[in-house]
This record gives C-alpha cells, sequence and structure tokens, in this order.
C-alpha cells in the first residue's frame, strides 16, 4: 500500500489492524483511522497532557486521517481509470505526434 503521508510506522499500525489494501483503507472511517493512530503514537510527554494538548493531537489526528483517505480515494481511481498507466505515461511524455506525424508539446501548469 503506497499512501505517500503515511509514515512507515503508521503503516504497520494499519497493517496490524488488518488493513492491507486500498480498498481497506478507504472502507475506514476517520474515527477508526484516528483512534489506530492514537493506539501507535509511541510518543510520550515527560508532563502531564492538558486537555488542550490532547484536543489539538486529536483534530490533527482527525485532519490527517481525512487526509489519508482522501489520498487512498485518489490512487484508486487512478488505478481503475488508468490500471496500466498508460495515461499516466502519456502525459509524462514531452513531445507527442499527431495523426499526421507533426508533433506538439503539452503544456501543464
Amino acid at each position: 500500500m503506497q499512501i505517500p503521508s503515511i509514515r512507515p510506522e503508521r503503516a504497520r499500525a494499519l497493517f496490524k489492524e488488518g488493513i492491507t489494501s486500498l480498498d481497506s483503507v478507504t472502507q475506514q472511517s476517520a474515527k477508526r483511522l484516528v483512534d489506530i493512530f492514537i493506539r501507535s503514537d509511541g510518543f510520550q510527554s515527560h508532563r502531564r497532557s492538558n486537555s488542550e494538548d490532547l484536543t489539538v493531537k486529536y483534530s490533527y489526528l482527525y485532519s490527517f486521517s481525512h487526509k489519508v483517505l482522501s489520498e487512498a480515494h485518489a490512487i484508486r481511481l487512478k488505478q481503475k481509470f488508468d490500471p496500466d498507466h498508460t495515461l499516466n505515461n502519456y502525459m509524462l511524455q514531452q513531445t507527442h505526434k499527431l495523426k499526421n506525424g507533426s508533433e506538439y508539446m503539452q503544456l501543464s501548469d
């Protein structure tokens, strides 16, 4: 599973929970991902956590979970509509040939 924003330790936590494919990631709720990421967070502060720290941490993990879900859906859609990556390879080429043999360059943003 290749989701760009997931670090290896969080990927291992998902794997331990049985979430091993993009399809299984897209079927999860953001709340479930937050729960998994909270359990996998190995860093413990030496000071007592106050409610503001926990709120910030939870809101970060909640937005991160939504990012992971969005990336998983985007990758899944890309695989569905371009399974052999021909469109991606075509778009990466700098010059293209028309049927009449003339070349043109595709400009992108």
